[in-house]
């Protein structure tokens, strides 16, 4: 089914709680290679064979998904945090899977220069996908959970996680404040393409109580992709 990918466009980024500390909100990406299904993670084989993939975004197009970035975590290293509720799907003919509560954690190094967050040993993440209000088609049911894993590219890169290239493929969308992911997962419960593939955006500090109009947000921009 056709979604619609609403993404905050932030007008001004306010500095970071504290400075070693970013967060972003995560979206479904509007270029994954499945037909009519924009996702942000994908387990092929996870559901009975089928492509399946999941969203990170709300039924509204809002972000259901958080990123969090320490920028220092220690000798010389930094982690990545991704956090939040994913609703499972199978793009080809599969079984509508419910939502489930997905936690994935990096080491790896961050460029500040480049803004890019860069991990390259699976045997530093490792994370989980448990059911929160699962259907009967899942493997997983409600508070059972499946262990995910991070595997290597052929440069022996487990996540990427910074500033796109210059893509068509998102055109309509605020590039100058848009980060992109991509890595490469693993379960027991899947085979065949595994991966996560999302956008993000920075988000703002929380404003005072009261100051909501001076945080200086724009509008949501609507990106629609359809597929043949």
């Amino acid at each position: 089914m056709h979604r619609t990918t609403a993404l905050l466009a932030a007008s001004a980024i306010a500095a970071p709680a504290a400075a070693d500390i970013l967060t972003f909100q995560a979206f479904d990406h509007p270029a994954g290679n499945v037909d009519n299904q924009d996702y942000g993670l994908r387990l092929d084989g996870f559901d009975s064979g089928a492509v399946t993939t999941f969203s990170m975004e709300n039924a509204d197009g809002s972000s259901a998904v958080t990123v969090t970035i320490n920028t220092d975590i220690g000798n010389g290293e930094a982690s990545l945090t991704i956090e939040g509720t994913v609703v499972g799907n199978s793009a080809n003919g599969g079984n509508d899977l419910g939502s489930f509560s997905l936690l994935m954690e990096y080491v790896g190094q961050w460029d500040a220069v480049n803004e890019l967050f860069v991990s390259t040993s699976s045997d530093s993440a490792s994370g989980t996908l448990t059911g929160l209000a699962t259907t009967a088609g899942s493997p997983v049911g409600d508070g059972e959970s499946v262990s995910i894993g991070a595997r290597a590219n052929g440069n022996g890169d487990t996540l990427f996680f910074g500033r796109p290239v210059p893509d068509s493929r998102l055109s309509g969308l605020d590039q100058a404040n848009l980060f992109e992911a991509q890595g490469w997962v693993m379960s027991d419960l899947s085979k065949g393409t595994q991966d996560f593939l999302f956008v993000a955006i920075p988000t703002v500090n929380p404003p005072a109580p009261g100051a909501a109009a001076l945080v200086g947000l724009g509008g949501l921009v609507a990106a629609r992709r359809r597929r043949a």
